[in-house]
């Protein structure tokens, strides 16, 4: 507070008689500088809202253009090389040495797990599948952007585990002793779209990976591509062992 503010705060308080002695509400805290301000000098306070109401409205800020990253034709084209020989290097390789005309038949390997321990073997198996099939549903949802191959994978996994919760309450029956066998080639034709679910879900993480890269150092996409094609032909050729290759030569 400046020197010439001080006889008006002293005025502005009533005088003590001689001999009176300070009530209470003297003794308080003076007042917030802000309201000593609006005392002393009110025309200010007016002023500034005055201000404030000839100041012109505030520009609304100006959305920025999308900034689009510039398309690398060349990237595109060494991803789709790598990817290719990928594939090749693995057909060529599994054509040679795992091939087979009939493909692979899952149905005895289950019926023989499931032989003797029906219920027990089902049960855990379901449980299982269950929890696969959350986790694949889970990681469908989440994924960004959102995957079909996850929701596929999850689907034929969804398939088996209700096909091993069938098997399992109907342990004992005479009933459904046909039907085991029906749900049994269920499980063995819903597991190939999961290796094909899965396949196709490495080989778009192998491009996006690739594309992150400059130049040749593009071996992830390679990798990616030989793996992804390994998933699917057991997928396939599992498919062929279910009856596919049967049906097709039947139409």
């Amino acid at each position: 507070m400046s020197g010439a503010h001080k006889p008006l705060l002293e005025s502005s308080r009533p005088a003590l008689d001689e001999g009176e002695a300070p009530s209470s509400s003297d003794a308080r805290v003076p007042v917030s500088v802000t309201r000593q301000r609006r005392m002393i000098e009110p025309w200010k306070v007016l002023e500034l809202g005055k201000r404030d109401a000839r100041e012109p409205a505030r520009q609304p800020v100006r959305a920025h253009d999308k900034v689009f990253p510039r398309r690398n034709v060349g990237g595109g084209a060494l991803n789709a090389a790598f990817m290719t020989a990928g594939v090749t290097a693995t057909a060529a390789v599994w054509w040679r040495f795992v091939h087979r005309v009939s493909g692979f038949d899952l149905s005895p390997r289950v019926h023989a797990a499931l032989e003797g321990r029906t219920f027990l073997a089902s049960c855990v198996a379901a449980l299982v599948t269950l929890a696969v099939t959350l986790t694949l549903a889970i990681l469908a949802v989440r994924a960004r952007p959102r995957s079909p191959a996850f929701s596929l994978a999850a689907l034929g996994m969804l398939l088996v585990s209700i096909s091993f919760t069938f098997i399992a309450l109907t342990t004992g029956s005479r009933e459904t002793v046909g039907m085991t066998g029906d749900a049994v080639t269920l499980i063995v034709g819903s597991l190939p779209f999961v290796a094909i679910g899965l396949a196709l879900r490495v080989l778009r993480n192998g491009w996006i990976a690739g594309a992150e890269r400059e130049g040749l150092e593009r071996e992830s996409v390679f990798f990616a591509a030989a793996l992804a094609t390994a998933i699917a032909l057991v997928g396939v050729e599992t498919l062929f062992g279910a009856g596919l290759g049967r049906l097709l030569r039947a139409l």
